[in-house]
């Protein structure tokens, strides 16, 4: 937050942020995302006693794939149409699929 680095795209909204040297508020993805990480510890803490491996890598991954649509930034490459974050984000939630069927399964 403080390198003002990771920014979402400009906003209007109350919620914006405006850095140093912008000229727009932009949203603050990086704050959301540090609030839904402490909300998802929180939840796995007290909730989640097991698996909490396949419960983070789904939870994280659908958050993230839908968060990079909120960024501004440059985010490098388009890998298959998506950001790589969101690749990333599509490969972790296939794991945890996997994860989730072979516990089953084999259970």
């Amino acid at each position: 937050y403080c390198g003002a680095c990771c920014y979402g795209a400009p906003t209007d909204a109350w919620y914006g942020v405006k850095f140093p040297g912008m000229t727009q508020a932009v949203v603050p993805v990086m704050l959301f995302e540090a609030a839904f990480l402490f909300i998802l510890f929180i939840v796995m803490v007290l909730f989640v006693k097991r698996h909490q491996l396949r419960y983070y890598f789904i939870s994280y991954g659908v958050w993230r794939f839908i968060i990079e649509f909120f960024r501004g930034d440059d985010r490098g490459g388009v890998i298959l149409g998506m950001s790589p974050s969101q690749f990333l984000s599509v490969i972790m939630v296939i794991l945890a699929i996997i994860l989730t069927c072979r516990y089953y399964i084999i259970k």
